[in-house]
């Protein structure tokens, strides 16, 4: 199966959970002797939309917002792992928060739905996540995220 198909599908998985997610306008894929050659996925716009990364680098952004979206991000995160979805490729860019504060995932090529719960991929997502994060997080931003993640808030 090709990366793209496999986005495709996480989309798909995600409306399931209803996890937001974009929605999907069209897809394309392209093999040549049976060899995937390229592949295209159109989604809708998320209307002033920026990705975490972006967001957390500017330091002048409310800290009570910080905590909120890092409290969003956590449950979220749970939710998808208690129903045995792993991303394995969560990092701060591949989470957009739209204008009207919703959060969005994006950019799951590599993520599927186990029919078992996997500590090893649960701690790949926790870890990627944090190596991105401590970048432009503080500690109690990561705290904040790991509290909401265990459901302490």
């Amino acid at each position: 199966m090709s990366r793209g198909r496999n986005e495709l599908r996480s989309y798909e998985y995600f409306r399931q959970l209803e996890i937001p997610c974009p929605e999907v306008l069209a897809f394309a894929e392209n093999r040549k002797w049976g060899r995937f050659n390229w592949c295209v996925i159109v989604t809708k716009e998320i209307p002033y939309a920026q990705n975490l990364y972006v967001i957390y680098k500017d330091k002048e952004l409310d800290e009570a917002l910080r905590m909120t979206i890092m409290q969003q991000l956590g449950q979220y995160v749970a939710f998808m792992h208690r129903n045995k979805f792993y991303h394995h490729d969560l990092k701060l860019r591949n989470v957009l928060r739209s204008g009207d504060g919703g959060l969005y995932f994006i950019d799951c090529p590599r993520g599927n739905k186990r029919p078992w719960h996997s500590p090893r991929a649960e701690k790949y997502d926790l870890k990627t996540l944090y190596k991105h994060a401590a970048e432009v997080c503080s500690s109690l931003e990561w705290r904040t995220f790991l509290d909401a993640y265990a459901g302490k808030r």
